[in-house]
């Protein structure tokens, strides 16, 4: 009887978007459970604290003082990124439409900046998420890393990446694809 973690290739069941969405309409995904569809994958995600709250809060308003109706700032809502890959980033910022998404969900192209509140979901995001959003051509990425009281600003997306990393503290600027100059300070707390 051989050991399944001694097996070199497992095969698993990669869901498509669609069918994601049929499991949720007859109940056999928990609609209190907050699940991703990431690379055909189901993943589980971790219960929200105060801190990414606050986090949350604090940069949509930021985020539409800024923008005003020039985008849509999305909060925790599905985007889908391919066939296989519908993650719910904690802020999304896309493209405006007259209807606000009522008939589809917003591609990669309708998106203009990702943004992840870190807390504990850190190494996901740094991986998982990041290579998904590059890879789907996401232009902006941001992880707001809470514990080390930093920013990580990704640019420049390839197949395998981000092509450019930036690691930001309080009182440190960096020039935004989508807002021009930003001092961090604005965002952190």
């Amino acid at each position: 009887m051989s050991d399944l973690n001694t097996i070199a290739k497992v095969d698993y069941k990669r869901w498509t978007v669609e069918q994601y969405h049929r499991l949720a309409e007859v109940n056999l995904i928990d609609a209190s459970e907050k699940i991703e569809l990431i690379d055909g994958k189901l993943i589980y995600t971790a219960p929200i604290g105060r801190h990414h709250i606050a986090y949350v809060n604090k940069i949509e308003e930021w985020l539409k003082e800024q923008l005003g109706k020039q985008a849509i700032v999305q909060v925790q809502n599905p985007i889908v990124l391919n066939k296989y890959s519908e993650p719910e980033p904690d802020i999304s910022v896309l493209r405006r439409t007259e209807n606000f998404y009522f008939d589809q969900s917003p591609d990669p192209e309708d998106i203009y900046l990702v943004i992840e509140i870190s807390d504990t979901t850190l190494e996901k995001d740094r991986t998982i998420k990041m290579e998904q959003y590059a890879k789907s051509g996401i232009a902006e990425y941001w992880i707001i890393n809470i514990q080390g009281e930093q920013m990580e600003i990704h640019l420049s997306p390839q197949e395998d990446g981000y092509g450019s990393i930036q690691h930001l503290k309080k009182g440190q600027k960096f020039k935004s694809l989508l807002l021009g100059e930003i001092l961090v300070s604005d965002i952190l707390f």
